[in-house]
């Protein structure tokens, strides 16, 4: 996904209305809006040399799928953009993974260690003890509710602190599979497009029922035949 991280921050005030009216689904409840100290934010406003950034998170557990995610992203686009490239990790990266991509010549990969940078990674006061009582507790972990306060709502705050003006996020599997046309980002000021969103994927059938019916109602009223569609949505199209 590529967007303007000012427009996030206008989303995140929407939704933390919404957040107020049903509590217990919203994974970033208890939004605390920290701001960066000038000393802490001196550094990395340094690191910048481009308007726009692609923005991993990964951890040294999934340090193979990031790298190759990495080589496609060079391969196909980043070795003639050398757009900067900002990688967060909480503190399990080290000077190797740094002098790796030194060595390949990509000077503009960043690795930002997420343990000291204080509110920006710091999760807001919780009660452990009532995490039990939280809708899917067993599906969601906290920590896969940290991952996503990050992207839902710290990350934006932190990159608009930067002085980035666009963000490329992905997922530290993601992979780049062609060479896009041109300036990614200029091509988007130039449309004034705000927001952009790429995926190759299967949505299965565990997703949500309103996406389905979605999907369905939209075919069924535009009259399009689909070429493609999941076995289990056959029954309605024959």
């Amino acid at each position: 996904a590529i967007e303007r991280p000012d427009l996030h921050r206008t989303l995140l005030a929407q939704a933390r209305l919404m957040a107020l009216e049903e509590p217990r689904v919203n994974v970033c409840d208890c939004i605390r809006c920290n701001h960066p100290t000038q000393q802490s934010m001196h550094a990395l406003r340094a690191l910048r040399r481009s308007r726009a950034a692609f923005v991993y998170l990964t951890t040294a557990k999934r340090r193979g799928a990031f790298r190759r995610s990495l080589d496609a992203l060079y391969s196909h686009y980043n070795s003639d953009a050398k757009t900067d490239v900002l990688v967060f990790h909480n503190g399990d990266l080290d000077a190797a993974d740094v002098d790796m991509q030194r060595a390949l010549g990509r000077h503009e990969v960043h690795f930002i260690d997420l343990s000291s940078r204080g509110s920006h990674w710091q999760l807001p006061f919780l009660n452990h003890a009532l995490f039990p009582t939280w809708l899917l507790a067993e599906d969601f972990s906290l920590g896969y509710r940290h991952m996503c306060r990050w992207w839902g709502v710290l990350y934006a705050q932190l990159l608009i602190a930067m002085g980035y003006e666009y963000a490329a996020r992905l997922d530290d599997d993601s992979k780049l599979l062609s060479r896009p046309e041109g300036d990614l980002f200029g091509a988007m000021e130039d449309a004034g497009a705000e927001y952009a969103f790429r995926l190759d994927a299967f949505e299965y059938c565990c997703s949500p029922t309103f996406r389905e019916a979605m999907v369905r109602d939209f075919l069924l009223h535009s009259g399009t035949q689909p070429t493609f569609i999941q076995e289990c949505c056959l029954d309605e199209f024959g």
